[in-house]
């Protein structure tokens, strides 16, 4: 029952999803990337040791960056709108009637629109960085490479993070360097063994994810945008045609992700090779790794300094269910990565359009998955709550339907 009630929630979750998508139509500025802010270039500026006159000058260069963009920006709107966006709004938010293929088309268009400007956007990055390149002298030139490197990740892989709650997310925009600075912090998994120890995988894997990125942001760029048109068109092939491209980019970025992680993992002991591989699970499957009830109520019960003896099986019971559920996203990972690398299908638990044959066996494996841990989160609900007097228990409850008053018991 419980589990019919978890895949009635996430059909609910996938319509709502929907509906927004419809209604927030895109603009030019969704689609012009990429994009540097001031904090990134700023950030960037500074490994380079600028003087006063130079870091006037290389402002001066992106207020001009920030401008021509501005401008691309507004020019490319209004060429969308004469392709007919605003007739597309209308259409969908039921202020006007269109047929289905000219609504189709006037997408379509709009879309082409968007991707008629990414020549230009490019353009108007490369002139950043030779503006910046050109006020360079001495050993700032030297340091342009690693700090171009570190801005490039910034606004071509990091944006993918933004997706990292999607339920199709499989690490797409994981940096293993922002993992290794996080694991390097007192306490970290990395402490002990130091940033030196692993100095020359950190280098190579730097200059093996800039090139990568070199390569394939622009094809993904267009995968993307294209796979847009597909589902407008309702083309079955072409989507799959897509994906099966999309995954193939995906697979340069994961299989080197993976390889500098395990590297990195063969220096450590079993604890920390655990905590290592943990944090990289996580930072690829952010999504199936959401704050659960049994961990907002082991925290209540450690707050609220419940008896001693009652804290000690609660603190056992907790640290099963951690072992137990760390097993479950194992197995799910395992399979997501089945389905990835020998299928070439992008599996979503929440959306099963487009498993059709491909990976339906998979598919239906990740949804009991999915039920097991549901069965896991109530199984230990319960357990936790028996340990606590009824006054207690009332209050337990009470805690956890206002940290989560849309939960249903």
């Amino acid at each position: 029952m419980r589990t019919n009630s978890i895949r009635l929630k996430w059909v609910c979750l996938c319509v709502l999803a929907m509906s927004r998508s419809v209604l927030a139509q895109e603009t030019a500025s969704d689609h012009i990337q990429p994009q540097v802010t001031r904090i990134q270039f700023t950030q960037f500026i500074e490994t380079l040791q600028l003087e006063s006159d130079q870091r006037n000058i290389v402002d001066f260069a992106f207020s001009d960056y920030v401008a021509a963009l501005s401008d691309l920006t507004k020019q490319t709107d209004e060429a969308a709108i004469q392709a007919g966006r605003q007739k597309v709004t209308d259409a969908l938010g039921g202020k006007a009637r269109l047929k289905p293929e000219e609504l189709a088309q006037l997408r379509v268009d709009v879309l082409n629109v968007y991707r008629n400007a990414w020549p230009q956007t490019d353009a108007i990055f490369d002139d950043l960085i030779l503006g910046v390149q050109s006020m360079l002298v001495g050993d700032q030139a030297a340091a342009l490479e690693p700090a171009l490197r570190e801005l490039r990740r910034e606004v071509l892989l990091h944006p993918r993070q933004l997706e990292a709650e999607y339920h199709g997310y499989a690490g797409e925009g994981v940096d293993v360097l922002l993992l290794v600075d996080e694991a390097l912090k007192p306490g970290g998994e990395l402490e002990s063994l130091g940033r030196n120890a692993i100095t020359s995988i950190l280098a190579d894997y730097e200059l093996h994810m800039d090139a990568l990125l070199s390569q394939t942001a622009a094809p993904l760029r267009a995968l993307r945008l294209e796979r847009k048109i597909a589902e407008i068109n309702k083309d079955a092939s072409e989507i799959s045609r897509l994906e099966q491209q999309s995954i193939d980019l995906w697979k340069q970025l994961f299989a080197l992700n993976r390889s500098t992680v395990d590297q990195i993992a063969s220096q450590l002991d079993e604890v920390g090779r655990e905590r290592w591989i943990d944090r990289f699970d996580h930072a690829s499957f952010t999504w199936l790794f959401p704050r659960r009830v049994p961990d907002r109520q082991i925290e209540w019960m450690r707050k609220e300094r419940v008896d001693a003896d009652i804290q000690t099986k609660a603190d056992a019971i907790y640290a099963e269910y951690l072992a137990k559920r760390r097993a479950i996203a194992s197995k799910a990972i395992e399979i997501m990565l089945k389905a990835r690398m020998e299928l070439h299908v992008a599996l979503n638990p929440m959306d099963p359009s487009g498993v059709n044959g491909r990976g339906s066996d998979l598919y239906k494996n990740l949804l009991k998955n999915s039920g097991e841990q549901s069965t896991l989160d109530g199984a230990t609900e319960s357990k936790l709550e028996s340990l606590l007097p009824d006054a207690q228990r009332e209050q337990l409850r009470t805690a956890m339907k206002r940290s989560d008053p849309g939960r249903r018991r």
